[in-house]
């Protein structure tokens, strides 16, 4: 596309930083911000988080975190972790969901201002 229709586009659309899935969209001198975040899975019990990107493109798995509301700019916590990479009990909103381990690992989080 061309500068013009691009500019139009970010114009349009606010200029975002990030796309749905916490992607960062590079401004125009294509520079990006450097950022610390870890995997979900990394976090340790009861610490909190912020999830700034998901990595799996898997369109089910995509839907099933959306459905338990695992979107970029929410705030989790780890309340439980099974031995053996198993699943994590994870707190979003007002509810507890299980997520296998690998499925973590495609989480990225950034830790809570304060926490």
């Amino acid at each position: 596309i061309s500068e013009r229709l691009e500019a139009r586009i970010a114009e349009r659309l606010g200029h975002p930083l990030n796309d749905p899935h916490g992607d960062p969209i590079p401004p125009v001198d294509l520079s990006l911000p450097s950022e610390h975040r870890h995997s979900l899975a990394d976090l340790g019990l009861g610490c909190r988080a912020r999830i700034s990107r998901v990595l799996d493109q898997n369109p089910e798995h995509l839907r099933y975190l959306q459905e338990l509301g695992l979107r970029p700019g929410v705030a989790v916590a780890v309340h439980s972790r099974a031995p053996f990479d198993g699943p994590l009990t994870i707190g979003v909103d007002d509810g507890l969901h299980a997520i296998d381990s690998r499925m973590a690992r495609n989480i990225l989080v950034r830790d809570e201002e304060g926490a």
